[in-house]
């Protein structure tokens, strides 16, 4: 220890009496920290997906959920705007819609954005939402829908329900997204939509088998009372943002699995629509702002170099909105723009089942 202390210290003043050196060195470790922030950033989205023909989205309609002002949402929509799409920011507050939406076409020749209120923590404002875009964008009877991106989300946040009862974070990121998918089915099948569920690397926080079976599992989704109330007796809020995005990968497969099993004899209900879903990555957004004041201020100094600003975030959604077909795997898993393995529990059928069956039962009043 003593000789490592001595070696860089002798190294040290070698530096200091050596001006060239000096500059070799300081210019080393810049370039050593820039890599290693390019790292932490991740990768963008292929070029040639945005310079492709394909990708000319003129006269092809996009809702996005969630888009907050420089937020993940916020670059995609940037990107789908440019590509010429009509973009529908569904938000729950539209005097800051208005604001984003003004910040987004400023500087763009394509001015086909609009705001509508949609609040994921009211179901009635989800068929509301529906309703409305549906009149807005009818086209002989039939509204054009080509993207669904689900990207609304909260995290961490204190133990609470949803106008209806439901445990907030899974009533907010996955229950909500559920009924405004469902009740876009028609439109999402007819025009071969592709379905976009951003999730999380959290859903890993399901971990044990207790958690996923019996009637005490709380993700096991054997009943609609584990997601009723505030579920404060049975996990943290931690725990229940992990479930909430765990539901997001078993949504996508069950409504996957749904949407390839279309009966391919009956032209009305077949379609070549797909879903997929995405880890965006650990990215500075306000996602973060219900976690401890203490932790946020001790961990911005460091993470502030590892974490993806949200540019960078919105680009594996990008990819999945992007790709071509025969570069995505229908119901996969995206993180860093390519397919990564979500869990082995995500894959278990009964549990897609059993989270589509509970959903169902707590929308059955909506579907009417």
């Amino acid at each position: 220890m003593i000789i490592s202390i001595m070696v860089l210290a002798s190294l040290f003043t070698t530096i200091q009496t050596h001006p060239l050196l000096s500059l070799l060195t300081i210019t080393l470790l810049a370039i050593l920290i820039k890599l290693g922030r390019n790292y932490w950033l991740g990768p963008k989205i292929p070029k040639e997906f945005i310079t492709d023909k394909s990708n000319n989205l003129t006269n092809k309609i996009v809702i996005i959920t969630g888009v907050a002002h420089k937020g993940i949402g916020y670059y995609t929509a940037e990107q789908l705007i440019e590509l010429g799409a009509t973009v529908v920011l569904a938000v729950r507050n539209t005097k800051q819609g208005e604001i984003t939406k003004e910040a987004l076409i400023k500087n763009s020749q394509n001015k086909e954005v609009y705001v509508m209120e949609l609040d994921l923590i009211n179901l009635d404002s989800v068929v509301k939402f529906v309703k409305q875009f549906k009149e807005k964008f009818n086209n002989n009877n039939t509204a054009n829908l080509h993207l669904l991106i689900n990207n609304a989300g909260i995290m961490f946040h204190p133990h609470d329900t949803t106008k209806q009862g439901i445990e907030i974070q899974f009533g907010t990121n996955h229950l909500g997204h559920f009924l405004l998918t469902y009740l876009l089915l028609d439109l999402l099948k007819k025009n071969n939509a592709r379905i976009i569920n951003v999730s999380s690397l959290a859903h890993t926080m399901i971990r044990k088998e207790s958690d996923v079976t019996g009637k005490d599992g709380f993700s096991s989704f054997s009943s609609v009372d584990l997601v009723k109330g505030d579920c404060k007796t049975i996990a943290s809020v931690y725990d229940l943002y992990g479930r909430s995005k765990f539901a997001n990968i078993l949504f996508t497969k069950k409504l996957n699995r749904l949407l390839m099993n279309s009966d391919e004899n009956n032209k009305e209900n077949n379609t070549k629509a797909r879903a997929y879903c995405l880890h965006p990555g650990v990215v500075d957004t306000n996602l973060s702002r219900y976690l401890p004041k203490w932790m946020v201020l001790l961990a911005n100094p460091l993470m502030s170099y590892f974490v993806k600003t949200p540019l960078y975030g919105a680009q594996t959604t990008l990819y999945c909105a992007l790709a071509p077909d025969d570069k995505l795997t229908p119901g996969g898993y995206y993180s860093d723009c390519k397919e990564k393995e979500s869990t082995a529990f995500t894959h278990r059928v009964e549990l897609q089942d059993r989270l589509w069956d509970v959903s169902m039962e707590l929308c059955k009043s909506y579907l009417q």
